[in-house]
């Protein structure tokens, strides 16, 4: 490929190409000629060839210059900002730079390979320009096209990489849901409060029900709403507390206004799953875990006490999440250590976005 994610690359194909595009105007003349019968003698021929070296030797400069021009225009004005003034920069810088690079070629010519009268220079400009200004004009749009297809064709197998991942994030929470460690705390507990309290039994049930209802709920979607996620969340906290007893506490601050915005399914969970899960919980180092939001970011902050046995940890879950963030907004997710506190911050996305 001579044109790779929006930029022209001056590769063997490229030149290929461009050599290719400056026969066709002697070929144009060559079938006039030989249909009206002008290529019965030598002179002909040989004003042919030096036709056929010159349209090669300025398409391949004049394109070479186009080119260069193209790629510091896509730099300083990528698509996606403006494309309106991108355009008119972009017509406006090439078709200058075409015409001034023909101009010299021309006057080169004229100099010191074929002198001619002053009536034949000014016609030999003319024709020079407003052939150059109809070849820029269409090489622009030529490459806006390849880069419209380019970007969609990235588009489509980073939305199909997506879709599989997200496939697997869902696979993998199920999994995490119905792991063995998971079901034993849960049936453990549910075990112990049939004997001690049959309401409270009752309620755990409804929880954990719910859990499960959620995950499969939500398994095909994209982004679901914050208030969603925060039922969801409050569900899974209780049968969390269930199981740390008082040593597990957790807030959420979040206006009604926020609660109307979209997070990815099952992020809240992974986030403050890894709260329990790297820290310790006991009377002598009770967990809180606090939900707020924060500038249009929702914050899962816990008290930072890690444990000191290692936790097996890849990370798939935290760079799955990145991931699925980036087909909706460029804005970086938060992971770090903040005092006392380690906080996680993922931004709050708008129901339009979605929609789109």
């Amino acid at each position: 490929m001579f044109f790779t994610k929006g930029k022209i690359t001056f590769s063997r194909r490229f030149f290929l190409i461009v050599v290719g595009a400056g026969f066709f105007p002697p070929l144009f003349w060559l079938v006039q000629g030989l249909l009206s019968g002008e290529f019965s003698n030598q002179e002909k021929w040989i004003e042919l060839l030096e036709a056929l070296i010159y349209s090669v030797v300025y398409t391949t400069i004049i394109s070479t210059a186009v080119a260069n021009t193209w790629n510091v225009i896509d730099r300083n004005f990528p698509w996606g900002y403006n494309p309106t003034k991108r355009i008119i920069v972009e017509v406006f810088l090439t078709l200058l730079v075409a015409c001034s690079t023909m101009i010299l070629l021309t006057w080169f010519n004229l100099q010191f390979i074929n002198p001619c009268s002053i009536d034949e220079h000014l016609e030999l400009y003319r024709q020079n320009i407003l052939v150059t200004i109809v070849m820029n004009i269409i090489i622009v749009f030529t490459f806006e096209a390849i880069f419209f297809f380019e970007r969609w064709r990235e588009s489509e197998v980073e939305n199909e990489r997506l879709a599989k991942e997200s496939i697997n994030t869902q696979f993998a929470s199920l999994k995490n849901q119905v792991n063995p460690h998971f079901l034993f705390n849960s049936l453990n507990s549910l075990s112990a409060l049939i004997h001690e309290d049959a309401d409270k039994a009752e309620e755990f049930v409804d929880e954990l029900a719910k859990v499960y209802r959620y995950v499969l709920e939500v398994k095909d979607q994209d982004l679901v709403l914050l208030q969603n996620e925060i039922d969801f969340i409050e569900s899974f906290l209780h049968i969390q507390q269930i199981r740390f007893g008082k040593n597990l506490s957790y807030g959420i601050d979040i206006s009604a206004n926020s609660r109307d915005k979209m997070v990815p399914p099952l992020s809240l969970q992974l986030l403050v799953e890894n709260s329990i899960k790297h820290n310790k919980i006991s009377s002598r180092f009770p967990l809180q875990i606090v939900l707020k939001e924060q500038n249009g970011w929702l914050v899962i902050a816990n008290t930072l006490q890690p444990r000191e046995e290692e936790i097996d940890s890849t990370g798939v879950g935290l760079n799955n999440l990145r991931q699925r963030y980036k087909k909706f907004t460029d804005r970086e997710l938060v992971f770090e250590a903040q005092g006392e506190e380690y906080v996680a911050k993922i931004p709050l996305l708008n129901q339009e976005t979605w929609m789109f």
